[in-house]
């Protein structure tokens, strides 16, 4: 889930237990749609903030790894390219980033 309660929540759909939870004092959901996205191999997971902000986290230590700067409205979604080489942001600002 990417909530409004400013957390990504790893949800078990079999059994509904939360298995993890991200937060980041840098992050704060600015939309009722906002996309999170993992890395294609599960490393990392990002989501765009209401700052303008990308946030990235490392999934198995569940820890803030890199901010990006870069947009100046709220961002709405994040998708990693298909080798995890790059990352898209599009946000309320009308532009898209292409981060490497």
């Amino acid at each position: 889930t990417n909530s409004r309660d400013n957390s990504l929540r790893l949800i078990d759909m079999r059994t509904n237990d939360t298995l993890m939870t991200l937060t980041s004092p840098s992050y704060r959901n600015g939309v009722n749609w906002a996309r999170a996205c993992f890395s294609p191999d599960g490393a990392y997971v990002s989501a765009g903030s209401a700052s303008g902000e990308i946030i990235v986290w490392r999934t198995l230590k569940a820890k803030e790894d890199s901010v990006l700067s870069g947009h100046t409205g709220i961002v709405s979604a994040v998708d990693w390219s298909s080798t995890g080489s790059q990352l898209a942001s599009c946000g309320k600002d009308h532009v898209a980033l292409i981060w490497e």
